[in-house]
């Protein structure tokens, strides 16, 4: 600062100033030039027989370049992964003694191992209500069909379909069955194997 000015800090508005008194205004510094003092309120900006402008602020400087990429973070944890939609055709089965069971979903199915041989089925966990029909086809060219109405599939296993008794090799069971508590349906495949044992169990979920 030039020799003389006293520097007063801000301008206050209740505060009188007295000749070569300075203060700082909206960003620039004035200093009084009047020898008789200023009055309250005699502000700097529109005071110019009372102000001189001492300093001023500079122009706002271009913007400096962008600062450099941080370090990436970690990664998050793998979330859950979601269940199993119903639109794909799914498939379970396998060659399996009478007795063992092939399952997919709530249902699954064998060869009853006692009484009438034929396919049973049974619900895994929950009761569910269904309806399905079939067709069988043994040797010697012989077949027939049969369907029935809405039935409670549960956890015990029935015994054959439709009390259908097969005792050749390569005797077979084609099913259709809808699960209509769980708007799921399925193809269910058996083959009778040679004394009851790898019989050919398969399971489609169609919808």
């Amino acid at each position: 600062m030039a020799s003389g000015i006293i520097w007063q800090g801000t301008w206050l508005n209740n505060v009188p100033y007295s000749a070569n008194q300075a203060v700082s205004y909206n960003g620039i510094a004035y200093v009084c030039i009047k020898s008789s003092g200023t009055s309250i309120g005699e502000s700097p900006d529109v005071s110019p027989t009372s102000w001189n402008v001492m300093v001023r602020s500079g122009l706002t400087g271009a913007t400096g370049p962008d600062g450099a990429s941080g370090t990436s973070g970690s990664s998050g944890t793998s979330g859950s992964s979601g269940t199993s939609g119903v639109g794909g055709i799914q498939y379970a089965s396998g060659l399996v003694n009478s007795g063992t069971f092939v399952s997919l979903d709530n249902i699954k199915a064998t060869v009853t191992a006692s009484g009438n041989r034929g396919l049973s089925i049974a619900a895994i966990s929950t009761t569910f209500a269904a309806t399905y029909s079939g067709g069988y086809y043994v040797t010697g060219g012989a077949n027939g069909n049969s369907s029935n109405g809405s039935v409670n599939i549960t956890t015990t296993p029935t015994t054959s379909l439709f009390g259908w008794n097969f005792s050749g090799a390569g005797d077979s069971v084609n099913l259709i069955l809808t699960d209509q508590t769980n708007g799921r349906s399925y193809r269910i495949v058996m083959q009778i194997g040679p004394g009851y044992n790898g019989n050919l169990i398969s399971i489609e979920r169609l919808v």
